[in-house]
């Protein structure tokens, strides 16, 4: 999900051969062994700009038009800080140039705090909803004052700074820090309900709020898990790649026009809704008392083979 960092999931995930029958089973396969990579993400998401966020970028300098450049940034917290606020409400396509061009101009936390408002905002120029903006010239200068320049690497402290919230708190402890935290949004609710079979709509509070935490933080602390060995462990990836992988899933395979059976999906064997539609589509065609057998099967196995979360479902 961050700009200038993510490289492609890697997709292990292959079209069976030999006309092997499809039996819903994953042939041994450890679900996370397919999370092995980070990730590009593409956001469904669109920018709305308020009338008065308009008229404010009508005003600022054209001088600060943004140009294309090809500078290669050093990885930093902050850097991931800087995109994942750049991101909210705006596309990765969109958002590129402006984040090499502000990393170019304020390459450090330091050097956001010292710029004027007016030099921020001609920055920011184009990205609308100013108020992002604000906010991250307003946490800079906090976790200059507070923290001596160097960004939070926990949770918890991050949430304290100006703008940050716990996905993006979450985003920056796990990509930046490689603390094994989920980041949780629409695109990783499509994926966890497609692979628990969970049938809320994925805005409910329920489910984006509650749920879909729990179950991705399942998948990330899959690395640290009594069963996983140091031999998994150079498979599994680190928890930033893992959530950047489960968000770009949910962005392309698990989006909503996705159809949960695409042969190139990495995780198609392990989706628990398509097993289940597979079922019910079979029983609505047949009395055959073994295929009800199954579905009541399929249902009474919930969230990753266990009861836990049926009454929540």
């Amino acid at each position: 999900s961050t700009v200038g960092y993510a490289s492609t999931a890697s997709s292990k995930g292959k079209k069976k051969k030999g006309g092997k029958k499809d039996d819903g089973s994953n042939d041994g396969k450890d679900i996370r062994s397919f999370f092995g990579g980070a990730s590009k993400v593409k956001r469904e998401k669109t920018t709305n700009e308020s009338e008065e966020e308009k008229k404010e970028e009508s005003e600022t300098p054209s001088s600060m038009e943004v140009k294309e450049e090809s500078n290669t940034v050093e990885f930093s917290a902050y850097g991931v800080w800087v995109s994942e606020i750049m991101l909210q409400q705006t596309r990765v396509e969109a958002v590129i140039k402006y984040w090499i061009k502000w990393m170019d101009s304020f390459p450090t936390v330091h050097s956001l705090a010292n710029a004027t408002p007016e030099e921020v905002n001609a920055h920011w120029a184009g990205l609308g909803f100013y108020r992002r903006a604000r906010l991250l010239h307003a946490g800079a200068k906090r976790v200059v004052d507070e923290y001596g320049g160097i960004v939070p690497n926990t949770v918890d402290e991050l949430m304290k700074v100006e703008g940050i919230g716990r996905y993006t708190a979450s985003a920056i402890a796990s990509i930046a820090y490689g603390v094994e935290v989920p980041v949780v949004d629409g695109n990783v609710c499509r994926v966890l309900s497609r692979l628990t079979g969970i049938a809320n709509h994925i805005k409910a509070p329920v489910m984006k709020d509650d749920l879909g935490w729990e179950l991705a933080e399942k998948i990330v602390k899959a690395r640290s898990s009594s069963a996983s060995t140091k031999a998994d462990d150079d498979n599994l990836g680190t928890p930033g790649e893992v959530n950047q992988a489960l968000m770009e899933l949910g962005a392309t395979y698990c989006s909503p026009a996705g159809s949960g059976i695409d042969a190139n999906d990495p995780l198609v064997e392990f989706y628990v809704s398509t097993r289940l539609g597979r079922a019910i589509g079979h029983v609505t065609n047949s009395k055959d008392v073994a295929t009800r057998d199954h579905i009541e099967e399929l249902v009474a196995k919930g969230a990753f083979g266990t009861d836990k979360n049926k009454s929540r479902c």
